[in-house]
């Protein structure tokens, strides 16, 4: 019986300790997906910077490269404004 109690105890232990690795796997999967996405979002914006001042270079009226670009027209402006 004393055996049968040890046992337990161990299975008690391991299941824990499972539960508690599967949740550290989860968290850690999560917390990846997320700085992935983030990256790409910060990625797409730096393109859409770079398009905005190769735009801005050829004289292209601010409104259009808004559209184009997806950047707020006060975003471009400030590009504008940093590229004189």
């Amino acid at each position: 019986l004393k055996e049968y109690n040890e046992d337990n105890d161990l299975i008690g232990v391991y299941d824990y300790e499972l539960d508690r690795l599967r949740l550290t796997r989860s968290s850690n999967k999560k917390a990846m997906e997320k700085g992935i996405e983030k990256g790409i979002e910060q990625g797409t914006e730096q393109k859409a910077i770079e398009i905005a001042h190769n735009m801005l270079n050829e004289n292209t009226p601010i409104d259009f490269i808004s559209k184009v670009t997806g950047l707020s027209i006060e975003k471009i402006n400030k590009l504008d404004q940093q590229e004189e």
